[in-house]
């Protein structure tokens, strides 16, 4: 909430505030070969089977205190800002004249994209042609970000479309 207060506080009269949602990490990218069929089934994979995959829950352990690792079901958390998206638009809501303001950029279209992260290739070294190197294999593969061009152009996309089909932002350059 004092984020949101703080961003009413400094941001001009007119700005118009575009949240836009993160994607999940996928295990596994560099294997991915295509996309996934559903964001369902990005989001299974991340979960145990059998568990409530768009849900959380604190997790407490045997001192009552709050096991982090369980909290979102995943080892690396990857499904923690999607699940707090209401919270952060209740906060916007909540100030004077920010809610008006404020609107969500969705990209949950994403998670099915398991192929195109940068997954290995941050370990390939133009010099020699090769995935290896002591100083190219100490980097973890990275199965969050994606390589450009690919999926993250959609993004652009789609806050054009946003920007360019709704009425709130009609005006909103003119004033």
């Amino acid at each position: 909430m004092e984020g949101a207060i703080h961003l009413e506080r400094v941001l001009k009269p007119s700005a118009q505030l575009v949240f836009r949602t993160t994607n999940i990490g996928h295990y596994a990218c560099e294997n991915a070969s295509r996309p996934l069929r559903s964001r369902k089934e990005a989001w299974e994979q991340l979960t145990s089977h059998g568990r409530d995959i768009w849900g959380w829950q604190v997790a407490k352990g045997s001192e009552g205190h709050v096991r982090h690792a369980d909290m979102f079901k995943d080892k690396y958390h990857w499904r923690g800002p999607p699940l707090f998206e209401h919270e952060w638009a209740a906060a916007a809501h909540a100030t004077g004249t920010l809610g008006q303001r404020f609107a969500f950029l969705n990209v949950s279209f994403m998670d099915a994209r398991a192929d195109g992260h940068v997954a290995s290739s941050m370990r390939y070294s133009p010099t020699t042609g090769e995935f290896s190197g002591p100083t190219k294999t100490g980097f973890p593969i990275d199965c969050l970000h994606y390589c450009y061009p690919g999926p993250t152009d959609f993004w652009a996309l789609a806050l054009y479309n946003l920007l360019l089909n709704n009425e709130r932002y009609a005006g909103a350059a003119t004033k």
